[in-house]
């Protein structure tokens, strides 16, 4: 077994240890104690932190404007059909380990509750960057898209396909320490699955090790003033 710890209400399918070793891998993900962040091509795209006001207390600090990188579009030909029971999921999602960096990883196959936390990101034009308080646990997913910015017709064909018995695959990243994972694709399918009101399949990609990133990358992350001054007043010292 992997160590992972699983909640009760998760239905675990598969679970595979994966070495991710392609040099053109863009999917990365740093965590400490204090902070999570979601990194593609070096860039941060997301990042989470303790407030500091509570045990279980989280801001949530999103690039509204980040850009979509093309490595991710080679997650879709995976995630949208079955895994065959004969085949390690390291083969079957072989697009998804592709676009990781480096690195030991865990791949979890499994339903997740239909009433699963999924922090929403919300558009905001007069802003850079969107910051939401909650409360991260087990099974929490980080939307890193605005549900305003959904296709209808995609959740509606998804939805379709669902109640005909398929389940194509919300792929979310995160590390063991973790409060949370962030979602990397499956927005619509997510949304698709709630509203049939039928538990999420989802492959839960878990980093084993990471180093934190530099104070420097994630305070040219933030616009704004206040939530730098959290930052450097908050942050444990390396």
């Amino acid at each position: 077994m992997s160590g992972i710890f699983h909640p009760q209400s998760h239905k675990v399918l598969r679970e595979e240890e994966v070495v991710a070793v392609s040099p053109g891998g863009v999917l990365d993900v740093r965590v400490d104690d204090f902070e999570a962040v979601l990194r593609i091509s070096h860039e941060i795209v997301a990042a989470y932190w303790a407030d500091c006001e509570g045990s279980v207390g989280q801001h949530l600090v999103r690039a509204v404007a980040s850009q979509q990188n093309h490595a991710l579009t080679r997650l879709r030909r995976s995630v949208d059909t079955p895994v065959p029971d004969d085949q390690p999921l390291r083969k079957h999602f072989q697009e998804v380990a592709a676009i990781l960096v480096p690195g030991q990883y865990v791949f979890v196959l499994e339903d997740v509750p239909v009433d699963s936390y999924v922090v929403e990101q919300e558009v905001r034009p007069e802003m850079a960057l969107d910051v939401t308080q909650f409360y991260p646990g087990f099974g929490a997913m980080i939307a890193t898209h605005p549900r305003a910015a959904l296709s209808r017709p995609t959740i509606d064909r998804h939805a379709q396909a669902i109640q005909c018995g398929e389940r194509p695959v919300v792929v979310t990243i995160s590390h063991c320490k973790a409060w949370a994972e962030f979602i990397v694709d499956g927005h619509h399918k997510l949304h698709a699955y709630q509203r049939e009101n039928i538990a999420i399949r989802r492959l839960n990609i878990i980093r084993r090790q990471s180093s934190r990133v530099e104070m420097e990358d994630l305070l040219s992350f933030l616009a704004e003033r206040d939530l730098q001054k959290h930052l450097r007043e908050n942050r444990p010292v390396d």
